[in-house]
């Protein structure tokens, strides 16, 4: 017959062994040990998750108050420089960790 009708369920069902219960784990905000109601959960209630949220809100809206130095190049004739530039800037990231925070390229002679 197979699977049909409002009330047919596989045959498997019979000799499969039923799911485990989840394990306990701690919650990220309040370490706590709770039973979770879904396999990717990690707090242990809406508050908790909330919470979270609004440090993790507040954090982003802080201003930074490290320096941003401006600096400006001009390669010299016969030179790549937007790849002389890139090379450059990774660089200075491995060696020192300076970031860009944006790049602007300007025909303007200064």
């Amino acid at each position: 017959m197979g699977l049909r009708g409002p009330h047919a369920f596989p045959m498997v069902s019979y000799w499969r062994p039923p799911p485990k219960p989840p394990r306990k784990r701690r919650c990220a905000r309040c370490n706590e040990l709770f039973s979770p109601r879904r396999h990717d959960a990690k707090f242990c209630s809406n508050k908790c998750k909330t919470a979270i949220y609004r440090m993790r809100v507040l954090d982003d809206g802080k201003v930074d108050d490290r320096p941003v130095f401006a600096v400006r190049f001009r390669p010299e004739k016969n030179i790549d420089g937007e790849r002389s530039l890139r090379a450059l800037l990774k660089f200075a990231l491995q060696k020192y960790g300076l970031r860009v925070v944006s790049k602007e390229q300007s025909n303007d002679a200064a």
